[in-house]
């Protein structure tokens, strides 16, 4: 599926930035969460006119203030046909989000196959000429494509970042049917160029024509997640 069309079957939140003006700290509100604050802090304004006073509320209880969490920068498509081929393929992808001036940046990313110790340098023999061919390589079995595969996904860096969204940033994707979120640590502080230096073996231990068709026509997702500062 082109990158286009899956952003198109993609839902999107509304999020409401909201910036604390004493010290700076910004946060990202959902509508029900917005819609919730708003109501406390009119029946704290309603109490205020009619008594004349203000009580100051405890932080769980303040309209104003809440966590820090992390939220969604953008996501990114690599293409996995060159694992397919068993070929490694660097590429910068770039981050797509939902808010224009809180998207962009880059993402290097590499996905490499590897033999089943790690290796990275892969026997001529086990090199198929078309994705295809993963079936002839071990496994006879009808359906069964090869008894398994082993690669690495590397996540090296992001790169220009917006501002307001590169404060302890981190990555995170799912593969295939997966259900694992796999995360990169986190960068502390601030940069618009965050290094990671993940990298994360995996195994598919039975590979079947269902997955290489996974990786002849689909991509891996990864996200880039911030604190906004």
């Amino acid at each position: 599926m082109h990158p286009l069309q899956m952003m198109k079957e993609c839902t999107f939140d509304l999020l409401i930035q909201v910036i604390n003006g004493e010290d700076g700290t910004s946060y990202m509100w959902s509508e029900d969460k917005f819609t919730d604050r708003l109501y406390i802090m009119k029946e704290m304004h309603n109490t205020f006119v009619q008594s004349g006073e203000l009580t100051l509320p405890s932080k769980e209880k303040d309209p104003f203030w809440d966590e820090n969490e992390p939220i969604f920068i953008g996501m990114g498509f690599y293409m996995l046909k060159g694992l397919a081929h068993m070929m490694d393929n660097p590429v910068d992808i770039c981050l797509i989000g939902n808010l224009n001036e809180h998207t962009g940046g880059k993402l290097l990313v590499n996905v490499i196959p590897t033999d089943r110790n790690g290796n990275r340098e892969i026997p001529p023999d086990s090199i198929p000429e078309k994705p295809a061919d993963l079936s002839k390589l071990e496994g006879k079995n009808e359906g069964v494509v090869n008894s398994q595969l082993d690669f690495q996904v590397e996540i090296k860096e992001a790169r220009d970042l917006p501002e307001v969204c590169c404060r302890d940033v981190f990555c995170e994707y799912k593969f295939y049917l997966d259900e694992t979120k796999y995360t990169t640590g986190i960068v502390k502080g601030r940069s618009r160029n965050p290094v990671f230096n993940y990298s994360k073996q995996h195994t598919v231990s039975v590979v079947t024509e269902n997955f290489v068709n996974y990786l002849t026509n689909d991509y891996v997702s990864p996200r880039g997640i911030t604190h906004l500062s």
